[in-house]
């Protein structure tokens, strides 16, 4: 059964805002388990259609931006349930490294 065990494999902390970092993180994941991870979730300053699809093409299949910036909720995830629930982990992990 693929799924069945959650795991949080990368939570990295920027240093600097780069539009490739997020896209390089979800990479790592890819060669770490060889395949990407099946849920991502980023700031905002990180939206955009080219990350997006970036994202998807390493087998994202649902990548969150805490910021819609012109992206359709239904473009980035499968519902607005997982959207709501990956931004607010994506904002607990935040406030908790502030």
């Amino acid at each position: 059964m693929e799924d069945t065990y959650l795991l949080t494999t990368r939570c990295p902390v920027f240093r600097r805002r780069d539009s490739r970092t997020v896209l390089a993180h979800a990479g790592a994941t890819h060669r770490l388990l060889r395949r990407g991870p099946r849920q991502a979730a980023a700031d905002g300053g990180y939206a955009s259609r080219l990350n997006l699809s970036q994202a998807k093409a390493l087998g994202v299949h649902d990548m969150a931006f805490h910021k819609k910036a012109g992206l359709r909720i239904k473009d980035m995830v499968k519902s607005n349930w997982v959207y709501r629930k990956l931004r607010n982990f994506r904002a607990g992990i935040e406030s908790g490294i502030s």
